[in-house]
């Protein structure tokens, strides 16, 4: 919204309000759950870093940041970017599940399941995370002495 100049646009705030407000929840529930699973898993995290600029998806966020929307297209641009947040989430959960760990999911899948509300049919996404194998992740570049 920053990138479009469209902070203060109330049009557009008032026909994205739901979207929106859903996806603050989904952010809030998300980040308690993160945290709760980095409280439980005592499974040591690899020194990587993954390539952003590798994951397409991640690539055309970027490149996209300054495309000139007209009104139509910022909506169907926001309705794309609040549609890969929930299929990220989706991906986490299931990645916590593929976890032995008992992180309590149930709010963000309430807010998962209710998106359908939100939506206008099935999230249709490609996958966010495992875009990467794990060879292709870029090793962290060693600190200067």
């Amino acid at each position: 919204m920053f990138f479009q100049r469209r902070l203060t646009d109330m049009a557009a705030l008032g026909i994205l309000r739901d979207r929106l407000l859903h996806a603050q929840q989904l952010n809030f529930a998300m980040q308690k759950v993160l945290r709760q699973w980095s409280d439980l898993d005592s499974t040591p995290n690899r020194a990587d870093m993954f390539d952003q600029a590798r994951m397409d998806w991640f690539a055309e966020l970027n490149r996209g940041l300054t495309d000139k929307l007209d009104d139509s297209q910022f909506h169907a641009r926001m309705r794309h970017t609040t549609q890969q947040l929930h299929a990220l989430a989706v991906e986490i959960v299931d990645l916590i599940a593929a976890h032995d760990v008992e992180v309590d999911v149930s709010v963000l899948r309430n807010l998962l399941d209710a998106a359908m509300g939100v939506e206008s049919g099935p999230v249709e996404c490609e996958r966010m995370l495992g875009q990467l194998k794990p060879d292709e992740h870029s090793a962290p570049a060693p600190l200067m002495a």
